[in-house]
């Protein structure tokens, strides 16, 4: 998340945790890490304002709360909060099955095998009674992805409620705090998806499915790393997930 006495925001994806990178607009702008708070927590000083940045998980349980005390006192010390995109304002089921729907007489089945189909559409299936087989059959591989992570979240102990982001929310609500977006969650986010090969999308279906079971385990290394602040441990991870990409587009 950015907070400062202009900013709050946050980013992040399952199992990467990512930073907002900001100019300041200043040669004299320093970049310090908070080293009495743990998590990914840094201060931006010496441009127009005092901005501070929070890289943050997007799923979580309760027990993560509270978080160290100088992230409470960085966000009472600020004035807006600026989020990667607002999750509570953002219709990203409607966005994805635009996108991630054909537009034309393909079917998901003349891309992936009837055999990935099927696994797929039983897990889904057991969360979302309301999806038909035909109407799953329109989605292309990366929205069926996205639709499975979810399922294996609603599996887990962990939930999107309890992201870092909507905690946030609800305090800037409380606070009458002003809200902003740094990102098009359509423009910088769901295209990004449509970038990826569509042996790309099969490859990333079936890492999924294989990681399904493993999901909570994998979800509570991540959070514990995050907490920790162990930043170079998810760094490995993410140069490691690159290099060993099956696909070009996979790895860009």
């Amino acid at each position: 998340m950015l907070l400062g006495k202009t900013f709050w925001g946050s980013l992040t994806l399952m199992f990467t945790i990512s930073f907002l990178l900001i100019a300041v607009g200043c040669n004299e702008t320093e970049v310090t890490e908070i080293e009495e708070s743990e998590y990914f927590f840094y201060e931006i000083a010496g441009g127009e304002n005092d901005m501070y940045i929070l890289g943050t998980v997007h799923i979580g349980h309760p027990d993560m709360y509270p978080l160290d005390d100088s992230i409470y006192e960085a966000f009472d010390e600020s004035d807006v909060l600026a989020m990667e995109i607002d999750p509570m304002n953002t219709p990203m089921d409607s966005i994805q099955d635009e996108y991630g729907t054909y537009q034309d007489e393909t079917k998901v089945t003349d891309v992936i095998s009837e055999e990935l189909f099927y696994e797929s559409f039983e897990l889904i299936k057991q969360h979302n009674t309301s999806i038909s087989e035909e109407e799953l059959k329109n989605y292309k591989p990366w929205r069926i992805n996205s639709l499975l992570e979810r399922a294996a979240t609603q599996e887990s102990k962990y939930s999107y409620d309890h992201g870092v982001e909507p905690y946030f929310i609800g305090k800037a609500f409380e606070e009458d705090m002003e809200l902003v977006e740094l990102e098009d969650y359509e423009e910088d986010l769901v295209k990004n998806y449509e970038l990826l090969s569509e042996e790309s999308q099969e490859k990333m279906l079936e890492n999924t499915l294989d990681g399904f079971e493993d999901y909570e385990e994998g979800s509570t290394e991540l959070i514990t790393d995050w907490e920790e602040g162990n930043v170079s441990a998810e760094a490995k991870k993410r140069e490691e997930r690159i290099n060993e990409a099956e696909t070009d587009s996979m790895a860009e």
